[in-house]
């Protein structure tokens, strides 16, 4: 959720950034073409130090519930064959009583 918001909000200021150097180009404003440009270019390099480590944050977490959730299906179908091979064992025992 965090790295989607400062992704949306990166771009936001890029587009911002650059439809401000517009004006001013129009405008013939050099220095506040510079100044919206570079608005644009560190509100995509903002945008971006938050996204990038949360991402990776976030690949990590799934990849390690994934790992889990894996392990713990794996050992309840271990614990089902030997509660079913007991039952069977435990059904034998009372065939031959």
């Amino acid at each position: 959720m965090i790295g989607g918001v400062s992704c949306s909000l990166g771009l936001f200021g890029t587009v911002l950034g650059v439809s401000l150097g517009f004006e001013a180009l129009a405008q013939s404003k050099p220095e506040d073409l510079a100044l919206s440009l570079a608005v644009a270019l560190n509100t995509t390099i903002l945008g971006l130090i938050v996204y990038l480590p949360t991402y990776v944050g976030s690949s990590v977490c799934a990849m390690l519930t994934n790992r889990l959730a894996f392990d713990i299906e794996q050992g309840l179908n271990a614990l089902n064959v030997s509660l079913r091979s007991r039952s069977m064992a435990a059904d034998g025992d009372l065939a031959r009583t």
